[in-house]
């Protein structure tokens, strides 16, 4: 499988459509591999396009740093857990931090 044609694929997708009101800021070429913060290595994906994103540059690279950083989004307290139960876990963490900021600032 080609991994790299596929993360190319999410990235220009990415890129190409209209941003996300939901997601997060994911660097094209990981800091840790000398990536900058510059906008151009900036896009914002959804949650599972974020999971997914990392799980591939692991297949990518297959370095200690991807397997850290997959390792972070994969591992929780109750265990691994998928794409999709990421992307649901980082919006209620949203919703939740949001109601609470409302709440907070009255």
């Amino acid at each position: 499988m080609n991994y790299s044609r596929i993360y190319d694929e999410l990235i220009n997708n990415a890129k190409s459509r209209k941003p996300v009101d939901k997601g997060e800021v994911h660097h094209i070429l990981p800091g840790s591999m000398g990536g900058s913060n510059f906008k151009y290595n900036l896009v914002k994906l959804t949650h599972r396009e974020h999971f997914i994103a990392h799980m591939l540059l692991f297949y990518i690279h297959r370095n200690s740093q991807m397997a850290f950083a997959l390792g972070r989004m994969r591992n929780s307290r109750s265990g691994v857990v998928s794409s999709r139960t990421y992307a649901i876990a980082r919006e209620i963490h949203r919703t939740t931090v949001s109601e609470w900021s409302k709440e907070y600032m009255k």
